[in-house]
């Protein structure tokens, strides 16, 4: 599937919108949008149709929405690609915010390397990944609200209620059924992000409605188990920046970490 113009009109509509996060340079990505996430990675890089003959991993990605492909070599251009679905085929708004997630962690990337020479990039440590992974989220968060806000005369606290739910559970589920750390620290940021975007998105459109502040709506469970994640925050959103050694420059990252080799 090709990206059509009006995806491409409407990732630009948001990002003219958009005034958390830069998406400079946004267009010199490369973008491949197919059925099934396996396919397009072969359409960006036919040259790993191998790595699909395993199954195993060729489920692993196929799991995924979208995904955002480093470079092979410094010529190389970064690349995202999309599973538009096949039976359940995605709108073009969905397609959209799984572009712009995807975009983030891509743009965060090349910023946390454009110091470095390309023989020394590599993924990235937990940290740097948690920190890409609370931004993308909020990205998604913010293009949903930018969607449902179109139109006049929209209920904004129920727009914010609604999203904040839905995030909030898919998180609470994937957290239930994590086993791993690594895993948990992916559900925890993603939550951690939703909220805060949504305590965010409060104050700039309903003069800081208290029922968002993120102590009266974190879920029990996350509190009892993993402590009062939602001040992790306060450092992610100021940090516009993470290099691929990053570290936490407050308690609260390092405590979560601790509770979760412990659990």
């Amino acid at each position: 599937m090709v990206l059509t113009e009006s995806v491409k009109r409407k990732i630009g509509e948001y990002i003219d919108w958009e005034n958390r996060f830069d998406f400079s340079g946004w267009e010199k990505t490369d973008i491949f949008i197919d059925e099934k996430l396996s396919d397009s990675w072969i359409k960006a890089r036919p040259e790993d149709a191998y790595k699909f003959e395993n199954p195993i991993f060729k489920k692993y990605v196929d799991s995924a929405n979208g995904k955002w492909l480093e470079k092979q070599y410094s010529k190389d251009k970064y690349k995202v690609i999309v599973a538009s679905g096949l039976n359940a085929a995605r709108t073009e708004d969905e397609l959209c915010e799984i572009i712009l997630h995807e975009l983030r962690h891509c743009l965060d990337y090349q910023n946390a390397v454009k110091d470095l020479d390309f023989k020394d990039y590599y993924s990235g440590n937990q940290y740097y990944k948690n920190w890409s992974e609370y931004r993308a989220v909020t990205v998604s968060i913010r293009y949903n609200f930018f969607l449902k806000n179109r139109s006049d005369g929209k209920d904004l606290f129920k727009i914010l209620a609604e999203i904040l739910g839905s995030w909030s559970a898919d998180c609470v589920e994937g957290l239930v059924q994590s086993k791993e750390p690594e895993e948990k620290l992916y559900f925890l940021s993603r939550y951690i992000g939703a909220s805060r975007a949504i305590r965010n998105l409060s104050i700039d459109y309903l003069s800081d409605a208290q029922a968002f502040q993120r102590w009266l709506l974190t879920p029990t469970y996350i509190t009892e188990k993993y402590g009062y994640v939602f001040y992790i925050a306060n450092e992610w959103d100021n940090l516009k920046r993470c290099l691929l050694d990053g570290e936490p420059h407050t308690y609260y990252y390092r405590d979560l970490v601790a509770r979760l080799k412990n659990l």
